[in-house]
């Protein structure tokens, strides 16, 4: 389990959790992705003061055997992904993986969450991790 330490030199801050895009799934593309933008525009609007944590299935990762079948979700999900946080990664902070990038990881050995961080250079913290998020002078 990692520990990481962010410190935010402001008297106050908002630490915003985002979760289960299911990137790939065509019904987040439609109503999610333009409130997701929303979002992530303020967080960088108030990046002085904000850290946000991206915890688990981004990635919708359907197939044969999942309830949505591989023919109804988007194949470029990772690019997409890639490419929409790419303009944010500066106040994401973190990143852990969930059960779809797991399944991943399961089927085939390697799990997409981790190299979307490591190509944005957003830490990511495994299965699980503790994020520390100092806030102010104490």
């Amino acid at each position: 389990m990692q520990l990481l330490t962010v410190k935010i030199d402001a008297p106050s801050a908002y630490v915003l959790p985002v979760g289960d895009l299911h990137f790939g799934d065509r019904a987040f593309k439609k109503q999610g992705l333009p409130r997701l933008k929303g979002m992530m525009d303020w967080a960088m609007e108030h990046k002085d003061h904000t850290v946000v944590a991206l915890l688990g299935d981004i990635f919708n990762v359907a197939g044969r055997g999942t309830k949505t079948s591989p023919f109804e979700s988007d194949p470029n999900e990772f690019k997409e992904a890639v490419e929409f946080f790419a303009p944010y990664k500066d106040v994401i902070k973190c990143a852990v993986p969930g059960n779809h990038e797991w399944r991943m990881m399961d089927m085939f050995g390697f799990e997409p969450l981790s190299m979307m961080c490591r190509e944005l250079g957003i830490p990511y913290m495994g299965i699980s991790g503790i994020l520390k998020v100092q806030v102010g002078k104490r």
